[in-house]
């Protein structure tokens, strides 16, 4: 696999999904808190927090799909990789509005987090994600 920088330029990643291929990206963002790109607040856990809008906008320009992708710990060595159906494609190509498209994410992430809040790494950071 090829590592991108999300502080550079992203020709390779629209010649990637416009060829067909896959690329995978944190959908909740911000780890090390280092905000790279535009954020958005949606409301997730009973919070506003900021997510990326990266994903999506990946995929409306390039007419990609986001396939939510959950790695889940079943025991210390073992690890199960559960890929959600797709994001509704139809929120993803609407342009006036970004924001239904990762609440579209944000919806199915927030389940995953419910389940197994002891998968989510980001705990630490949540309160300074905060947009309220």
């Amino acid at each position: 696999a090829e590592i991108l920088s999300a502080k550079s330029f992203l020709r390779s990643a629209f010649e990637l999904l416009k060829e067909n291929g896959i690329i995978m990206m944190n959908g909740d963002g911000a780890a090390g808190k280092q905000f790279i790109g535009k954020h958005i607040s949606v409301r997730f856990l009973g919070s506003n927090v900021l997510f990326p809008v990266g994903a999506v906008n990946l995929a409306r320009r390039t007419g990609s799909y986001v396939l939510p992708l959950f790695i889940l710990r079943e025991s210390p060595w073992k690890f199960r990789i559960v890929i959600e159906k797709p994001c509704n494609p139809n929120l993803l190509r609407e342009e006036t509005d970004m924001k239904k498209g990762v609440m579209e994410f944000v919806k199915t992430f927030e389940d995953y987090v419910k389940k197994y809040p002891c998968h989510w790494h980001l705990w630490d950071e949540f309160r300074e994600r905060m947009a309220d």
